[in-house]
Formats: C-alpha cells, sequence, structure tokens
C-alpha cells in the first residue's frame, strides 16, 4: 500500500511541475527511484505518515467515478531527461463546440435589438440604422450565421446595413419593413437557400454586391421607387430565371447579371442610359422587354461585351411612355374608277396609322397602313362602305396603337363593264341611232354617257340614263362617235 501511494504522490507532484526546468524533472526521477526501493507490503498496517493523511482526505472527497483506475497506476510513466512533454491542444471541434455554447441568442447591434430563437427565427426592431458589418464578421447574429432560417426586420429599421445577413446559407426568407429606404452593399451575398424576396415601395437605393452568389435566387421584382442600383447586384445567381429593372433607373452597372446561366427574360426601362458590361455568360438569355422604341433602345450606350449575349436575344419595344390619342378629321370621297380617297388631322408623335374598312352590314377589317394623313383605297366593287383609322408608334411586334377614330361613311359607284355598242335604224323614228349597253358591278343610283365625235378624244357629256342602256339619235352617216360611261350614286345629302 505504501508503495501505490508514493506512485500517487509523485504523479501529483509530476503534474504539478510539467512547465518545469531541469532540477524539477530530476527530483521527479529520485522520488520514482525511491518508490522502486520501497520493501514489499507489510501485512500490519503502519502508522500513516502526514502525506498519506492529506491523500486519504483528498479520496474520500472525490466520488468513486472521479478516482484514478487500479490499471492506471501500474504503467510506467517516462520522463525526458532534457525537456518536459508539453500538453496535447485540444480539438478544432471541441473549440467550436465549447465556443458555440457561449454564443448569445439576443443582443444590440447599434441602435438596435436582435433575438434568435430556437426555430432559427431572427427578429431585429428598434429605430435608425442598422451599423455595418465587416466581410467575414462573426459579430452579433453572424456569430450564429448557419442557424438563421428566417428574419423579420420590424418598423423602425431605416436601412440594411453592409453585409447584415452575407453568407447566411440557411437563410429562406426575409421580411422587410416599410421604414426601409436604403439595402446596403453585400447585404444579402451568398445567401444560397434565398429563393425570393419582396423588396418594399419605400426602398430607393439598392447598392452593389446586394445578391451575388444567392444561388437559390429564381426571380425578384424591384419596384419603381427605387432610383439607383449598385454593380454585381445578381452576379453568380445561377437559378436566376427573370429580372425586373425599376423605371427610372439610368445605368446597369458592371457584372449585374454575369453568370446568371438560367437567366430567361430581364425587363428594362425606357429611362436606361448606359448598360455597362452586364450580361457576360447569360447563355439562356432570350426576350429583353424594353419600355420605349427601337430608336430609344439605339440610343442607349451598350458596352460592346454586351454583344454576345444581347445579339441572340429578341428585343421587344414595348408601351412607350405615351399612347397616341384618336385621329380627328376622317373624311371619305369617292375619286378614280371604284375607289376612295381618305384625309385625316396629323397626329403628333404616331409613326403611322391602320386603315380599317367594313361594308354596309359587315365587321371591320384592316385595309392597310399609311405613314401618312392620307391614303387611297382602290379595287372597289361600288356600293356602300364605312372607314376608321387608328394612330400607332413604334415599329413591328414593337407597335403600341392609339384608339379608333369615329368611322365614316363613303358610296361608291359601281364599275362599268361589258360596254357595247350597236347601230339601229329600223325605222324613220330610230334611223341613224346609237344602241349603248353595258354592264355595272354594283347597283348605282344613275349613269353619265359621254362621247366625243370623229378622231378627237375631246369627250363631253351626252346625257344620264337610270338604266344599263342607252341611245344616241340623229348621227350622221360616215361620222365616228366615240362613248364611254360611268356611274354615280346620288349621296344622302343630295
Amino acid at each position: 500500500m505504501k508503495r501505490i501511494l508514493s506512485v500517487l504522490l509523485c504523479l501529483s507532484l509530476l503534474l504539478g511541475l510539467l512547465s518545469a526546468g531541469a532540477e524539477e524533472v530530476a527530483a521527479v526521477e529520485e522520488a520514482f527511484a525511491i518508490a522502486a526501493e520501497e520493501e514489499p507490503l507489510q501485512a500490519e498496517p503502519e502508522e500513516l505518515s502526514a502525506p498519506e493523511e492529506e491523500f486519504f482526505a483528498l479520496e474520500e472527497a472525490f466520488s468513486p467515478e472521479e478516482l484514478i483506475p487500479e490499471e492506471a497506476l501500474e504503467e510506467t510513466v517516462a520522463v525526458e531527461e532534457t525537456a518536459v512533454a508539453e500538453p496535447e491542444e485540444e480539438p478544432e471541434d471541441a473549440l467550436q463546440v465549447e465556443e458555440s455554447l457561449e454564443l448569445a441568442s439576443s443582443g444590440t447591434w447599434g441602435q438596435l435589438k436582435w433575438t434568435l430563437d430556437d426555430s432559427g427565427l431572427l427578429t431585429i426592431s428598434g429605430n435608425g440604422e442598422m451599423d455595418r458589418f465587416d466581410s467575414g464578421s462573426r459579430e452579433a447574429w453572424l456569430a450564429q450565421r448557419n442557424s438563421i432560417r428566417r428574419v423579420i426586420i420590424e418598423n423602425g429599421v431605416t436601412c440594411i446595413g453592409n453585409h447584415a445577413f452575407s453568407y447566411c446559407g440557411n437563410l429562406t426568407s426575409i421580411s422587410i419593413p416599410d421604414s426601409v429606404t436604403d439595402i446596403r452593399y453585400g447585404a444579402f451575398r451568398n445567401c444560397y437557400s434565398l429563393k425570393y424576396i419582396d423588396i418594399p415601395t419605400s426602398v430607393t437605393h439598392v447598392g452593389s454586391d446586394v445578391f451575388s452568389c444567392c444561388a437559390g435566387l429564381v426571380s425578384v421584382t424591384i419596384p419603381d421607387s427605387v432610383k439607383s442600383l449598385g454593380s454585381y447586384l445578381f452576379f453568380g445567381c445561377e437559378s436566376l430565371i427573370s429580372a425586373t429593372i425599376p423605371y427610372g433607373v439610368t445605368s446597369i452597372g458592371t457584372w449585374t447579371f454575369m453568370n446568371c446561366e438560367s437567366l430567361v427574360s430581364v425587363t428594362l426601362p425606357k429611362t436606361l442610359m448606359q448598360i455597362d458590361w452586364a450580361f457576360d455568360s447569360c447563355d439562356a438569355l432570350k426576350d429583353v422587354y424594353y419600355g420605349g422604341t427601337e430608336a430609344e433602345w439605339n440610343s442607349i450606350d451598350i458596352h460592346s461585351f454586351n454583344e454576345r449575349w444581347l445579339s441572340k436575344a429578341t428585343i421587344h419595344f414595348t408601351q412607350p411612355a405615351e399612347i397616341p390619342g384618336a385621329v380627328t378629321g376622317l373624311a371619305a370621297s369617292p375619286v378614280y374608277t371604284c375607289a376612295v380617297r381618305l384625309t385625316w388631322d396629323k397626329k403628333d408623335g404616331a409613326s403611322g396609322y391602320q386603315l380599317w374598312r367594313a361594308g354596309n352590314t359587315g365587321e371591320f377589317k384592316w385595309i392597310k397602313n399609311c405613314t401618312t394623313n392620307c391614303c387611297v383605297n382602290y379595287n372597289l366593287s361600288g356600293g356602300k362602305y364605312r372607314y376608321k383609322v387608328r394612330p400607332y408608334t413604334g415599329e413591328g411586334d414593337s407597335r403600341v396603337f392609339g384608339p379608333f377614330c369615329s368611322d365614316v361613311f363613303v358610296f361608291v359607284p359601281g364599275e362599268i363593264r361589258e360596254l357595247s355598242l350597236s347601230c339601229v335604224g329600223y325605222d324613220l323614228t330610230h334611223a341613224n341611232t346609237a344602241d349603248i349597253r353595258w354592264e355595272s358591278s354594283a347597283q348605282n343610283t344613275g349613269y353619265q354617257i359621254f362621247r366625243a365625235v370623229g378622231e378627237s378624244d375631246d369627250f363631253s357629256w351626252l346625257k344620264n340614263e337610270n338604266y344599263e342602256d342607252a341611245y344616241n339619235y340623229g348621227l350622221k352617216p360616215g361620222t365616228v362617235y366615240k362613248y364611254k360611261v360611268r356611274g354615280y350614286i346620288e349621296l344622302p345629302d343630295g
């Protein structure tokens, strides 16, 4: 028993002198040597020394589980003569576990308060701006960024600070109040699980890098209240399918959509004046919806590095800011043979006009486009027609149409066909008479007959007839006569 107690005392002395110098180590070795030369244990118990009494007092103070096993007492302890062994470092995982146990679940950040509950809900409250975080910060709630799954920012907070939620890889939703006006640099950078986000209309500025590398982000619409956007805004958002840049934004910065490999469509405002190197590696881009005309699109300063991707997309020129109003002063009158001439007042801002026509009872159908405020509709068959006109702006599929004007009526005489002429003289009454016959493509009110005498083509009106034949009496034998006929319709106003 004395030998065992001596070994224990030596072990205790060794633990206290691990960092000691060579003299102390030598003292420890000497103690071990003395312990090894001890006499075998006697059958009769001897009187305990003072150190032994101290040991048993310590033994009684600890529970049996905390005592050193007897097997460990039989192991040989080797101590180097020249140096004392350094203690092993604790594993890094153990340090992280110990640190996580000490992380706070609530606190303050600047003038704001925050709490993080066991479900991963982070609530931020207070009044005023959110202080910025440095990149990679582990302050405030960012010390537990992997535990954050939902964020509620309460009304009163006026901005979302730099890197406020960067690398919160498990964040899936965030509620932003109407009190927020500014979302600053890198606020949601690398939030891989964030798919959708609603930005309130109170926000006027979205900084650079805000959504970069949000690999799960599918769609985002930025409200028209936002007037300026930073660069790298959607850089590396590989799941982003569509995006809308609001009206009022004048420029799209560098790498705004770079590596958005799933981006299919983007909507851009007519207020744009510059597009920097923004669409690099957007291989899926098919449709660009631009809010102005083709001429306005061509006036934008677009970086040449975008050409590879924009040239493969269809540029849709959508509704401009102003829609032309209805034309006024539409008038129609028959001209030539079975044709109608239409005129109207010119409309400021119109690129052209569409002419539509209907029969007396039929539906209106598109006839032709006119670039001026006057056109002629040919090849009519005669009868009653209705016309109406509407202006448009833009070109091709991007045209935007104004309303139709009130329609007008016009009566068109039918075309004269199958004109024939024969001479008759079967009695004294009809001697030296020309019989003139024709057919008409439509029912006319009447017909006018014109005649030229001899070789001259100087036709003069001869007579009117209500039917499709006429006689010309009193002709001179041996004289040449030529005739032509036209129909007419009497208008309702006489």
